[in-house]
């Protein structure tokens, strides 16, 4: 199926009025597009996450249907749904968790007294419709179901503060999920600042951001000292290249602490790449290199093992050496050689930052 008739799938998900409807469209939709030999990479991934931002948004309204006809009725608060991870930064592949949260406005205790409870109810049983679509939850229950990720703007910004101000490894992490945040759905009217919570870069100083790079640089790239491919040696995955953990996270955490350092708001991996060059933080051969890895690393994550389990579609980021050809081997030696090079200037950058400096 080629990218036009990925459109035609907008048009069935506004006309959905079921889940299950939505789960068909959701399947429909992987099956027929799973070939992406002949598609520009960027655009197909940009055209894969429209979809997915299509469905989400569809599940939320069937939910806010099914809440009214419980007898909660309508949202009393206005308030905003958003992802994080690969759907903040728009870099979905076919098969996505659900990695989410919910912010509502509340003007004062009572009003949050008197509707947190519509808030939780909403958030849990999202996750559960988005389960049922094929969206299996985070692992690390960084979803709208749990109360820590379902708040209202000021409780938002209280734990935004208090991670900040208690930097150990889960903090960080936590904050760094929530440096690729995006909105994708929106009840009511907000209040204009309602993303100051999430500039929490402002607060970082230099002891925050070397905490951070212990997190970014958790994950090495795939090569091993003789610039060969490092493969898994036991289990079902013997003989696979970590896709995910060995190629695709190294750059991508490593760009979005760049970003983090130098106050770029963009949340996809290649728009902060563009900023950074635009400002002159690198230079335009440098962004052209991390430009070509990352859409190598994306490429090559579509190719990856996935399974349709328990009614979710998932994928271990494996992908099996024997599936590729001399000529791709080599196009991911080359990736990976960036991928290196990209921790190792991370690392410099971050390291040598001045005491005190922001």
């Amino acid at each position: 199926m080629g990218l036009l008739s990925i459109r035609l799938f907008g048009q069935k998900i506004n006309q959905a009025n079921t889940v299950e409807e939505l789960k068909l469209i959701r399947k429909q939709f992987h099956d027929g597009v799973v070939d992406f030999s002949q598609c520009n990479i960027r655009e197909y991934v940009g055209f894969i996450n429209q979809i997915h931002d299509g469905i989400i948004c569809k599940s939320i309204e069937l939910t806010m249907e099914k809440l009214e006809c419980n007898g909660m009725g309508k949202p009393p608060l206005s308030f905003q749904f958003v992802l994080f991870g690969s759907g903040g930064r728009q870099e979905q592949t076919l098969w996505s968790d659900q990695d989410n949260g919910l912010i509502y406005h509340s003007n004062n205790d009572k009003e949050e007294e008197l509707h947190r409870d519509y808030f939780v109810q909403l958030g849990k049983m999202i996750e559960q419709t988005l389960e049922s679509i094929g969206y299996p939850p985070c692992d690390g229950k960084v979803t709208c179901s749990n109360e820590a990720w379902c708040l209202n703007v000021q409780q938002w910004d209280q734990q935004l503060k208090h991670w900040i101000d208690n930097p150990d490894w889960e903090n960080i992490r936590y904050l760094l999920i929530c440096a690729d945040v995006r909105v994708i759905y929106q009840h009511g009217s907000m209040p204009e600042d309602i993303h100051q919570p999430f500039c929490f870069r402002s607060y970082f100083d230099y002891a925050v951001l070397k905490h951070m790079l212990r997190n970014t640089l958790r994950h090495k790239v795939m090569v091993n000292i003789f610039g060969r491919l490092i493969t898994e040696q036991y289990g079902v995955a013997a003989g696979s290249i970590d896709i995910k953990y060995g190629m695709y996270i190294p750059i991508v955490n490593g760009i979005r602490l760049l970003a983090i350092k130098h106050g770029i708001d963009a949340c996809s991996t290649l728009e902060r790449i563009e900023q950074l060059q635009q400002n002159n933080w690198i230079t335009e051969e440098v962004a052209t290199k991390w430009s070509i890895a990352f859409c190598d690393a994306m490429k090559y994550r579509m190719m990856a093992h996935y399974e349709h389990k328990q009614g979710c579609f998932t994928s271990n980021g494996m992908l099996k050496a024997d599936r590729l050809t001399k000529k791709q081997v080599e196009e991911l030696k080359q990736s990976i050689k960036t991928g290196t090079q990209l921790q190792k200037y991370v690392k410099k950058v971050i390291s040598s930052m001045p005491e005190g400096e922001r």
